[in-house]
């Protein structure tokens, strides 16, 4: 459920809009949908992510977001399979010049390592909660019968 009396299916599709100038960056945004992507195809949720694949690059604004070989390796690390070129293709860069706030290439192995394990982390961690919280309902179902008489 996305909001009380909402579901992402009353969304899916629409264009997105903010009312304010509050609001992401593109880069992050775009971040998002690879990683949902990442998710959805790991998870085997194949509706979603045939119909990504089907659509081939349909990010409304491409741009230079993050570097192509570090999101390669990503997938890799996460699925064990490459990225459908057309979900990155116009969206990364090569190589781009250095400067303090930008990762060296030599970085990168360990910063893509870093990354899919935090991915890892919070996926171990929702599967906990989830398997906590129905393991706590079917202990409620079993207080609510009395066994005592």
């Amino acid at each position: 459920m996305l909001y009380q009396g909402a579901e992402w299916k009353d969304i899916d599709g629409k264009c997105l809009e903010f009312l304010t100038p509050s609001r992401p960056a593109r880069r992050y945004l775009y971040f998002r949908y690879i990683i949902t992507y990442l998710h959805h195809k790991k998870e085997g949720t194949l509706v979603w992510v045939e119909d990504v694949e089907a659509r081939g690059n349909m990010w409304a604004a491409p741009g230079p977001y993050i570097r192509r070989s570090m999101l390669v390796s990503l997938a890799r690390k996460v699925l064990d399979h490459d990225l459908p070129e057309d979900l990155y293709k116009e969206n990364t860069f090569e190589q781009v010049e250095a400067d303090e706030s930008t990762a060296r290439p030599q970085e990168e192995p360990g910063m893509v390592l870093s990354l899919a394990c935090r991915l890892k982390d919070e996926e171990e961690a929702a599967i906990y909660k989830e398997t906590r919280d129905c393991y706590s309902e079917s202990e409620d179902d079993d207080d609510e019968d009395d066994w005592s008489t």
